[in-house]
């Protein structure tokens, strides 16, 4: 997996082990190649991702027409190890073999194999290609009222999801221990450096919940991670990237959509909207209060990140400072909101 650290895609290498996962899946009688080249997507935070076709004698012509796509690992050393990259892909693997078997409500990818190494680890997936457009793209557009209706949908059917199915994720018991273990995961020195990061945490800790229960949680469900499109007058979605997937607190994912902005999709008073769609759509009864705990513990953890990166030279983003101002931002409009 080295040569994904250079500076150019060694192109060569990347068809091989594609063409020899695919070949070793099973999923074919015959040898299947790849139908001219990888088409380069988009980049995420721990993956490239490509669009390809593959050819093969007697391929049926459900293969032939369905377009796949590649996420291979772009391990960043720093961020992640290549053990913990590979244990990321087999469990979103076994994620989207789940979610199959589940009845879920809306489209998922397809799994088609594993992507390993000459040293058999796993470096990345092949799955079948969703149709649709990114939500955020609509932002927009006409149908830019949809947008907070469509997350709360599906928001409310991952978490309606059996959690007895993904006994591969991590999972937490309840809502309460999964704020207190995240809080605990946070680093005594951010609460000494930080007045800020002491006041987030008093609040939190006056407002736990009770013995609400843990849900599977999709972990990253951004606009961004829905794709969506009008068909012959029905509106289609489609839910991708589940490499975060665990079992928690439904107050979680709905916190990683709206990350303590004031503004949701552009929309004032956009995580109220949230919250009321979400109950509307079946989801678990849940407050304002419920969903800034968990704003509030994502803008801890990046002032902690800004934290080190400023006093390490690799800093990304806004400094320290900012990241304290927001905490104490959202926390005078949570107060408002109590």
């Amino acid at each position: 997996m080295t040569r994904r650290f250079q500076k150019k895609t060694d192109w060569h290498w990347l068809r091989s082990i594609v063409e020899d996962s695919l070949n070793a899946s099973g999923k074919f009688p015959f040898s299947v190649s790849i139908d001219g080249k990888l088409e380069w997507i988009d980049r995420g935070r721990y993956h490239d991702n490509y669009r390809f076709w593959i050819v093969g004698p007697e391929l049926s012509e459900a293969w032939r027409e369905k377009s796949l796509l590649l996420r291979i690992g772009t391990q960043n050393r720093r961020l992640r190890s290549a053990t913990q990259a590979a244990l990321s892909i087999a469990r979103e693997a076994q994620t989207l073999q789940a979610l199959q078997a589940a009845e879920f409500g809306f489209e998922t990818p397809e799994l088609v194999c594993l992507v390993k190494s000459a040293a058999r680890q796993p470096v990345g997936l092949i799955e079948h290609w969703v149709w649709g457009m990114s939500l955020q793209l609509y932002k927009n557009s006409i149908h830019a009222d949809r947008i907070i209706p469509t997350v709360a949908a599906v928001a409310a059917a991952v978490h309606r999801l059996p959690p007895g199915r993904f006994g591969h994720l991590t999972a937490l018991p309840d809502s309460r221990t999964h704020i207190l273990r995240t809080l605990e995961s946070l680093p005594a020195p951010l609460f000494r450096d930080y007045p800020a990061a002491v006041a987030a945490r008093k609040w939190i800790l006056k407002r736990l919940p009770a013995n609400r229960p843990a849900t599977v949680l999709h972990g990253d469900l951004l606009p961004q991670n829905i794709h969506c499109g009008d068909s012959r007058g029905e509106w289609k979605t489609a839910v991708i990237d589940w490499e975060f997937a665990e079992i928690g607190d439904p107050a979680c994912d709905l916190a990683i959509v709206t990350r303590g902005d004031r503004k949701l999709m552009g929309i004032n008073n956009g995580l109220r909207r949230l919250v009321d769609c979400y109950r509307d759509a079946g989801g678990i009864e849940l407050s304002l209060a419920d969903v800034r705990i968990h704003e509030l513990l994502l803008l801890l953890k990046r002032l902690w990140d800004s934290d080190q990166g400023h006093h390490r030279e690799w800093a990304e983003g806004h400094g320290p400072a900012h990241c304290a101002q927001r905490v104490e931002s959202l926390l005078r409009r949570a107060e408002t909101e109590s």
